[in-house]
This record gives C-alpha cells, structure tokens and sequence, in this order.
C-alpha cells in the first residue's frame, strides 16, 4: 500500500497567483517556495515520486533479520569488543534453514547481521583479523555471509546487509586492540577503495586489484572511513546482488569520537549497488522509531526536510506525526521517505537460553499494524549457538 493525499481543485479567482501558477510536475523532490499555500503545498506532496528502488522494496512487504554472532555464543544483546573468536564455534550452522524459514514465512529478503557493534566480522574481510577466520568454526575456513547469500540466491530470497557503523573492537581505548581505527584522530589521505591491505594505513593510495564487474574509486579518508568503505565495497560486490544497505544508529559509546562520512559511504553504494535501498541513517528508508512492530496510525511516506535531500544529515525519526499538513508546512523540500518496522521474535534480538518468544497471535497484530499501516515488515529471527533457529521461532 502506498500512501499519498487526495487533492480536491479549489474553485477561485482567475486572477489569483494559484490560478495563473503553472501546472506542479511530479518529482521525486518538492520543494516549497515561500508563499505556497496549505493546498499547494498539499498538492507538491501528492505529487512527490518514490525512486525506483523504493518501489522495488516496499513491494517486498515482508524481510527478516538475522541476528547471530559472539553475542548468541555469550547470552548478550551487545558485545564489548573484546569477544575471543575462539568462542563462535556453531556446530550445525545451516544457512539454508534460515533461509527457508524467512520464505515459508513469507519474508522477500534476508537482512543478515554482517557486523555488529562488538566490531566482529560474520565473513574473512581482508582488513581484520577480527572475524570468522580467527574462530575454530571450520577451522577459520568458514564464511557465514557468503552461506546465507548462497542459500538466498537458491530459494529466491533477496540479500541485503546489515553492517554496523559504531565499532567497539576497533575502538582506540579498547585495550585488546590498541591500534583501533575508530576515533584514533588520524587524518584523511587519498584512499583508493578497495584499499591494498598491506599499504592500508602506510600508502592507502595502493589499492588492489577490483572484482570483476567492478571499479576503483579513490576517497579522501581517515582509517575507520577507510575502513568502513573497504568492508561495504566487499559486502557488495561479493556478496550480491545487495537490496538493501542496513545502517544502525545506536552507539555503544559516544565518548570516543568518530565522523561517519556518510556521503562517501552513499556515493559508494550507489556506484556499486544502486538497486540498494540506504537504510537508517540514509535518504531511503527510516527507522520506524521503536522496535515494537508497530507503526504510526497515520504513516506518511512524504516527509517534509529542512533543507534539500543531499544536504541532509538524515536523524532517527522518532515523532509522533512526521507527514501531516501541519509538518509539511514547516518544510523546505518534500522527500518520498517510508518506514520499515523492525521488531525481533524473541523478547531481544540474540538468542539466549529461556528468551521468551511472540507467539502467532503477536505476529499477525505486528503484520497489521506494520505492513497494515503502510511500512515494511523486518521481523528478527535468532539462531541458537547450534546455527539452527529453533522450532519455537519458525
């Protein structure tokens, strides 16, 4: 269901501004010039366009999360950074159950945790040793994103991402990694993204050789951009094709200061996934505001900005009316924005022993009162430290 607004010509005076304005194009971006009125104004966002993408995905419906890591291993929603990688050591992990669950559920795409914010890599990036390569589970040959992407592409689902930008493990005060990137103050070189692993911090300048399909792109950026860049850069050429890009806002601890160059992280996807909706803390697609399942009873898909798209610095949208004729007119441009509702299964997104589990009743009020009131559905499931979703959730 797409929202919009019904628009009603007013009868006037042929000599009135309105009568004589010319005739308001659709856009995918409005913007409103001083002295619009209420029902121009109105008008301009009836009349705003989703971007392709957008359409693309809020078809889908219905997506499902995967939360699974140290965390599931460690009975913990977040991790500290100094997890041992000798800990994540599943024993029947099985990709394809996770995927099968998420399509018998009706789910269109799968939204694995890649990175959470305890900085531990689900797949043996290049430029960590903080990963899955240095845990036991098949003797550090093992590629758990690389599994689910498989498995997604053999029943159909959708692959997107979910990659944290907050990173406690490369944390400069984080005593187990002292030479960390996030926050360490280092200055921005010219970094050729994918960065050469071994001049990454000396020459960042050398890159190395791209996947086939792909190019190089050169960025201006400290080591934890740089960083973040060369793991989206894996993420979506390796793994894809990637639908969605899954941008967390939370941040474990803001003493340690990083900037997050979101626009070089956007002009990145962009180039090299541009089906990908950029979610959170993106120009896509926003958080719901809660993790409830439970969407607004009026949730509008157009959502008045302060300023133009591309200047926006886009916030965790969490107020009670975002869209009304009240808000719209306090704005400056109109964006297509719509939300996703995220909700985990169980009481918490990692898996613990005795976490209780919504039942069939919760989910189809959560269905109702998600896709029902106009967003996308992101339900979690939880693997246990088996790698299996339990039968309690699926």
């Amino acid at each position: 269901m797409i929202m919009g607004f019904t628009v009603c010509a007013e009868a006037g005076d042929s000599n009135s501004p309105n009568a004589e304005a010319a005739p308001i194009a659709y856009s995918t971006e409005q913007v409103i010039a001083e002295g619009d009125s209420e029902a121009v104004i109105a008008e301009k966002a009836a009349k705003v366009l989703p971007r392709q993408n957008q359409t693309d995905w809020f078809r889908l419906e219905q997506a499902f999360f995967i939360h699974f890591g140290p965390n599931t291993f460690r009975h913990v929603e977040w991790g500290s950074g100094k997890e041992d990688p000798s800990e994540f050591n599943p024993t029947a992990l099985d990709a394809e159950q996770w995927v099968k669950a998420v399509k018998d559920a009706g789910g269109k795409m799968i939204v694995p945790v890649c990175k959470h914010h305890d900085g531990f890599c689900m797949w043996p990036t290049r430029y960590e040793k903080h990963s899955v390569a240095a845990s036991p589970w098949k003797n550090g040959k093992g590629d758990v994103i690389r599994e689910v992407a498989n498995a997604a592409k053999k029943h159909g689902i959708k692959m997107a991402v979910y990659l944290s930008p907050a990173d406690l493990y490369q944390l400069r005060t984080n005593s187990k990694n002292p030479d960390g990137y996030y926050g360490n103050g280092s200055p921005k070189l010219k970094s050729v993204i994918p960065t050469d692993p071994a001049s990454f911090k000396t020459d960042p300048s050398k890159g190395r050789k791209p996947i086939a399909g792909f190019k190089s792109y050169t960025y201006e950026a400290d080591d934890y951009n740089r960083y973040f860049l060369n793991q989206l850069y894996e993420l979506l050429t390796e793994y894809g094709p990637i639908y969605e890009v899954w941008f967390d806002g939370a941040n474990p601890d803001p003493s340690v200061k990083e900037v997050y160059d979101y626009t070089a992280w956007y002009d990145l996807i962009r180039k090299l996934a541009p089906q990908a909706i950029i979610f959170g803390k993106g120009p896509d697609g926003r958080w719901v505001g809660n993790e409830g399942g439970v969407g607004r009873t009026t949730e509008w898909n157009v959502i008045p900005l302060p300023k133009a798209p591309g200047d926006f610095v886009w916030p965790d949208m969490t107020g009670k009316d975002l869209g009304s004729r009240q808000k719209l007119a306090h704005g400056s441009h109109l964006w297509w924005y719509p939300a996703e509702v995220n909700v985990p299964i169980l009481y918490g997104w990692f898996w613990a022993p005795k976490k209780q589990c919504r039942t069939a009743a919760d989910l189809v009020n959560i269905y109702y009162q998600s896709v029902g009131r106009n967003g996308i559905s992101l339900i979690n499931l939880s693997p246990d430290s088996r790698g299996l979703i339990p039968d309690d959730q699926v």
